[in-house]
């Protein structure tokens, strides 16, 4: 008779017990999902010139079936304007006088990278929109005479 007592009493104390645990468990995460948001809304504001993370994500998810149509409008808005992911940020222009300075007078300072060479690189190999350096001026050059021949149809 004691011991049924005894588990009578421990099981509603150990419910109420287990439910206070999720309730934290279920606070902590919902805190730490704001404040991280909170943190990201502040950064967009104060850099206002830049998405948030988030917002670029969702931004590509939302446009996802119109997402060349949703960059286009971007590069209207903004001539210049910086996509932001988890793994790295890449600047996108549409500025002439941007692209003519980066193409003619300091090309090697803007260079595509490792890591967008090992993602190019199944579609165009070691051509000339996946190199930098000596290869991208070997490819420029190939391509140069095609461009350059005067009797061209």
């Amino acid at each position: 008779m004691a011991m049924e007592l005894v588990t009578r009493t421990l099981i509603p104390f150990t419910l109420y017990s287990l439910f206070f645990l999720f309730a934290l468990i279920f606070l902590f995460i919902t805190s730490s999902i704001a404040s991280i948001f909170i943190i990201f809304i502040k950064e967009s504001l104060r850099n206002s010139g830049q998405a948030p993370i988030f917002g670029t994500i969702f931004n590509h998810l939302i446009n996802f079936n119109s997402l060349l149509d949703c960059h286009l409008n971007n590069a209207r808005k903004n001539l210049t304007f910086q996509f932001l992911r988890s793994s790295h940020s890449e600047i996108v222009t549409a500025d002439s006088v941007i692209v003519e300075y980066i193409l003619k007078g300091s090309f090697t300072k803007y260079n595509k990278g490792k890591y967008n060479h090992e993602i190019m690189y199944d579609l165009f190999g070691d051509g000339i929109f996946a190199v930098d350096g000596k290869k991208w001026r070997h490819q420029r050059e190939l391509a140069s005479y095609e461009f350059s021949v005067k009797d061209r149809k």
